[in-house]
């Protein structure tokens, strides 16, 4: 059995003022009186001669998985002696003789914010193994990362736009986001993420425009000697692993290359201004806000191809229905003399209109009670701004706290930061 780390324990020798974050995995081998029980509540020791610190108690029993019960004769403290040297103390062991073995809580151990992992021939127990650092749905509390997320939603909505691709190509579009900016340089620095990490500079002469028409030349030993050479793709972006491109094959004669399927291959003819999969509305035709106000026909006919003969004269073409201009004119709304509206909220919007108020006292009480809160919780901590970053600004948010029948019960202010 292996076991490391324990319920409340406290390893000897950490200086104070000092926490190790480092995943720590503490080793015993070959000793079967000790057992892990994750349904024991407390830790139970037979053997009086391990405690370190012993205190008699009397009147106090524990329950068994049996139904039955033990007699409590002492609490105190254990130290486990592991083979790295390291010492951790348990607390509040209890001494029982009747039991046949030395009993581990093991609730009580991830009670204290260690993880338990049971495997085939060996207990774990590591600390530090999982950090929570931020609240739950806050992402402002981790903006960089947000930020950087804004920018590839950003970019996968452009790309799948621009293109006409549809929206389930979004993981297509994500990796060549990111194979471009990793080329992009720096705010803060002229070089690149590629060229940090590679230390070598990237050649941009391979890049083309994403969702473009391709045609692909398939390799000999995919295609028939007679026959076409080349498919008709969409370009979806680039292989990191190799010098290949992937595609969409839109158009296949040859066997073996199936439609809307995707394909690796790296010699490729680019028509870049070319966007198959996109459905466009005219340049000849203008949207503009007469649109809105034109009256158009509830009922169509279908249209029919008619034949023409050439040797006859040319129809006589009748007065069509044709969308016209509306010469309506947009008459401003009155309500009259007597129209009278008020204001509900009258909660100030900013700190300036909040001592400008009449209120302007309570608003100040509201402000140094935010204040007082605020330094006496240690919210923040003031140090220099790091290279390349900058501050988020704040506000203050001003409401008042009403009563059941309306009136007033206190004045409250707070200072958040700003959201993206």
């Amino acid at each position: 059995m292996v076991v490391g780390g324990s319920s409340g324990a406290s390893t000897s020798g950490a200086t104070e003022g000092y926490v190790s974050v480092q995943p720590e995995l503490l080793t015993i081998y070959e000793i079967c009186d000790w057992l892990i029980d994750t349904g024991a509540n407390v830790h139970v020791f037979a053997d009086k001669s391990l405690f370190v610190s012993y205190q008699t108690i009397t009147g106090k029993t524990v329950s068994m998985g049996n139904s039955s019960t033990a007699e409590v004769l002492g609490i105190g403290s254990v130290d486990l002696k592991f083979p790295s040297g390291r010492i951790l103390s348990l607390k509040r062991v209890h001494h029982v003789p009747t039991v046949r073995r030395n009993i581990i809580s093991g609730s009580v151990i991830v009670r204290e914010g260690y993880e338990l992992a049971f495997k085939f021939n060996k207990v774990v127990i590591q600390q530090f193994g999982i950090f929570v650092e931020t609240p739950p749905y806050s992402p402002s509390s981790n903006g960089v990362a947000e930020r950087k997320n804004r920018t590839f939603k950003d970019m996968i909505n452009s790309l799948l736009l621009t293109s006409g691709l549809p929206k389930y190509l979004w993981g297509e579009a994500l990796n060549t986001a990111c194979h471009i900016l990793n080329r992009v340089p720096l705010k803060h620095n002229t070089s690149t993420p590629f060229e940090l990490w590679k230390d070598r500079k990237s050649s941009l002469k391979y890049f083309r425009v994403w969702g473009c028409l391709a045609k692909v030349l398939v390799p000999e030993h995919k295609r028939k000697k007679l026959g076409p050479k080349t498919v008709d793709a969409v370009f979806l972006g680039y292989v990191e692993t190799s010098y290949a491109l992937r595609f969409l094959v839109i158009k296949s004669e040859i066997p073996g290359i199936e439609v809307n399927t995707i394909v690796e291959f790296r010699d490729a003819v680019f028509l870049e201004d070319v966007f198959p999969m996109k459905i466009g509305i005219p340049s000849s035709v203008s949207l503009d806000d007469s649109l809105a106000s034109t009256s158009i026909p509830e009922h169509v006919e279908k249209m029919t191809n008619v034949g023409v003969n050439p040797n006859s004269a040319s129809p006589t073409h009748e007065e069509s229905d044709i969308p016209r201009r509306s010469k309506r004119a947009r008459v401003v709304k009155d309500f009259g003399s007597d129209f009278v509206t008020y204001n509900i909220e009258d909660d100030p919007v900013t700190f300036k209109d909040a001592m400008a108020s009449l209120e302007a006292k309570q608003w100040k009480e509201a402000v140094k009670s935010e204040m007082d809160s605020i330094v006496s919780n240690g919210t923040w901590e003031l140090v220099d701004l790091p290279l390349g970053c900058t501050t988020i600004g704040c506000k203050w948010i001003f409401k008042k706290k009403l009563r059941p029948d309306g009136s007033i019960d206190k004045f409250k202010a707070r200072l958040v930061a700003k959201g993206f």
